[in-house]
C-alpha cells in the first residue's frame, strides 16, 4: 500500500466557522432579504433553491432576485473584508484540496460555485462537516473556484495504478507509482499538486494503512 500523507487539515476549523457565521449573521440581520440567504446557501440537509421556487415561496417578482442578490453580495463582500476575509480563506482551503485530490467541480453556472457533487465528495473525503456545507457555498458565491477544463480529469488512470499495484510485492511509495504512470504525465502535468494517496481514495474507496 502506498504511503498516506499525515496532514489532513478540514477546510472549515472551529475559527474559520465562527467568524464565517458571525459574518453571515450580521448580514442576514442588516438585509431586507434575509430569505434570499437561506435560499442561496442552504444547509446540511438540502442544496440551495432554485431562484423561480424562492420567488414562489416567498411572493417576490422572479426578476428582482438578481438586484437583490448583488446588493447582498456587496454587503457580504465588505463584511467579509472587515472580518479577516474567512470566507477568502475557506475558498483557498476548498481550492486546495480540490487541486489535491484532482476534482474537476462540474458546475454550469459562469463563474461556478461549488457543485452539490463537489460538496458531497469534500464530505466523504472528511475534509468538510455536512453542517459547514452552507459555509462553503457561502465563500464560492464570493470566490468562485477554479474553472477545470472537463478533459483535464485524471480518474482514468486510477486503472494503470491498480494494474500497478496488483504486480507490486512490497509497499509504494508515491514517488514509485508516479514513475510507473510515465506513459500519462502529459496528463498528470494539469494537476501539479496531486496528493495521490487522496486521489486513490477518492476514486477508489481505498484508504492507505496508517
Amino acid at each position: 500500500m502506498i504511503e498516506p500523507r499525515n496532514t489532513r487539515q478540514p477546510i472549515v476549523n472551529d475559527t474559520l466557522c465562527s467568524t464565517t457565521q458571525e459574518v453571515i449573521q450580521l448580514v442576514r440581520s442588516n438585509t431586507l432579504y434575509p430569505f434570499l440567504l437561506d435560499a442561496k446557501f442552504g444547509d446540511a440537509e438540502n442544496g440551495p433553491m432554485p431562484d423561480t421556487d424562492t420567488a414562489l415561496n416567498h411572493d417576490t417578482p422572479l426578476v428582482s432576485i438578481g438586484g437583490k442578490w448583488a446588493r447582498i453580495m456587496s454587503t457580504l463582500a465588505q463584511t467579509d473584508q472587515q472580518h479577516g476575509n474567512p470566507l477568502a480563506q475557506i475558498a483557498q482551503r476548498a481550492n486546495d484540496v480540490m487541486a489535491q485530490a484532482a476534482i474537476v467541480n462540474r458546475h454550469k453556472r459562469r463563474p461556478p460555485l461549488y457543485s452539490e457533487s463537489t460538496l458531497r465528495t469534500l464530505i466523504e473525503l472528511d475534509f468538510v462537516a455536512p453542517d459547514h456545507s452552507r459555509l462553503i457555498r457561502a465563500a464560492g458565491h464570493l470566490f468562485p473556484p477554479p474553472i477545470i477544463p472537463p478533459s483535464h480529469g485524471i480518474n482514468s488512470i486510477i486503472a494503470d495504478i491498480a494494474a500497478h499495484m496488483a504486480r507490486s510485492h512490497e509497499p509504494q511509495r508515491p514517488a514509485q507509482v508516479f514513475e510507473s504512470l510515465h506513459r500519462r504525465q502529459d496528463t498528470l502535468a494539469n494537476w501539479p499538486q496531486l496528493d495521490l494517496p487522496l486521489f486513490i481514495r477518492r476514486v477508489a474507496d481505498i484508504r492507505p494503512d496508517e
